[in-house]
């Protein structure tokens, strides 16, 4: 189990893919991006052009969330954010203004995922 702080945007470009380990805790920064980019340039996102396969397991899910652990808002970071093909199986999607944010995507498959305290949808 690890985890991956995550301070800014994270883009994943076309032709690439991006395979997060099952067990991983993905945090984003509270109110913050410092690459100021992306579709909010206040607070991180990752945004996936390419691909991005987050596949858990019951015993090992997949965390995305705010580093804000007592406090955290329903709009702490702002979304994963595909515009390319995503998976997302045994995930925890948690405190974003969304939570996955479907943009012009080739492919997405989401399941046994929980997504709570997102601000604008869980999905969208």
């Amino acid at each position: 189990e690890s985890t991956i702080t995550v301070t800014g945007d994270v883009t994943v470009p076309a032709g690439v893919t991006l395979h997060i380990e099952p067990g991983t805790v993905v945090q984003f920064a509270a109110n913050s991006d410092d690459q100021g980019s992306g579709f909010d340039t206040n607070k991180s996102e990752l945004i996936v052009n390419g691909t991005l396969s987050a596949v858990g397991t019951e015993a090992q899910p997949i965390t995305f969330r705010s580093t804000n652990t007592v406090n955290s808002s329903n709009a702490d970071w702002t979304r994963l954010a595909v515009l390319g093909s995503a998976t997302f199986s045994y995930c925890q999607i948690r405190d974003g203004r969304w939570g996955i944010y479907a943009v012009d995507v080739n492919s997405l498959a989401v399941d046994h995922c929980t997504l709570t305290n997102c601000g604008n949808a869980g999905l969208g």
